[in-house]
Parts: structure tokens; C-alpha cells; sequence
């Protein structure tokens, strides 16, 4: 698996709502941002955050900005919407940091899913 197919994996996850394969693709000690800036730093509180996401059952739809990959580093961006039954509830664009692990994949060490563009629709 390349950088460039984290987000595939982020999607089919989130869309089975297979929590596992989420907290599969971060480090030990890696972040994951909230929409008001909160951190969940390590993988029990990335679960913790994972299992509130996706309590919702709504489903992801992406589309990748941008991979950059430098070294074991890669920047990674998409824009994302989540829709419950049938309605974009929310949407926003990521910005990401992820390493190569000494297997070859790849798993992310920062993940800010509502970096810019934040956005619900009025109800």
C-alpha cells in the first residue's frame, strides 16, 4: 500500500464501518484532530474518536487534493462529505502527515480531517 492509498482505505473503513481498519492506519503515538482543534493522541483515544464518527452510520464520500511524499514522509489532503440519510450533513478538507513504516505501508502521524473549509449545511 503507497501513501496514495490511505485515503481508499479511510473510505472503505468508514463506509463499513469498520472501526479496526481505522485505528490500523495510524502509529502508536499518532494525533488525530477534532473539529474545534481537540487532539486524540494514541490509538485508544483515535478508537474512542473513530467509534463517536462513525455512531452516526452515515457514509463518506472523498476526493484526494494532494499526495506529496518525500522520504518515509508524505503530506496527503482530500476533501470529504458525510451524508445521512441521503444529506450532506458535513464536509471539509483534511491536511495530513503519515510515515512509511519499515513493512512498506504507510500510517498516518497526523490526521486533521476538518483542516479548512468546515462546513453544515443549515438544517
Amino acid at each position: 500500500m503507497g501513501a496514495e492509498d490511505l485515503h481508499g482505505v479511510v473510505k472503505k473503513a468508514v463506509n463499513t464501518g469498520d472501526v479496526d481498519a481505522l485505528v490500523a492506519l495510524y502509529e502508536t503515538d499518532a494525533c488525530l484532530l477534532g473539529p474545534a482543534g481537540e487532539q486524540s493522541v494514541g490509538l485508544e483515544a483515535i478508537r474512542a474518536t473513530w467509534e463517536e464518527i462513525l455512531a452516526s452510520g452515515g457514509s463518506v464520500a472523498m476526493t484526494t487534493r494532494s499526495v506529496v511524499e518525500t522520504g518515509d514522509l508524505a503530506y496527503l489532503s482530500n476533501h470529504w462529505e458525510l451524508t445521512i440519510d441521503g444529506a450532506v450533513v458535513a464536509s471539509a478538507t483534511t491536511a495530513e502527515i503519515a510515515r512509511q513504516q519499515a513493512d512498506g505501508s504507510w500510517k498516518y502521524v497526523i490526521d486533521h480531517p476538518y483542516a479548512a473549509e468546515v462546513s453544515v449545511p443549515e438544517a
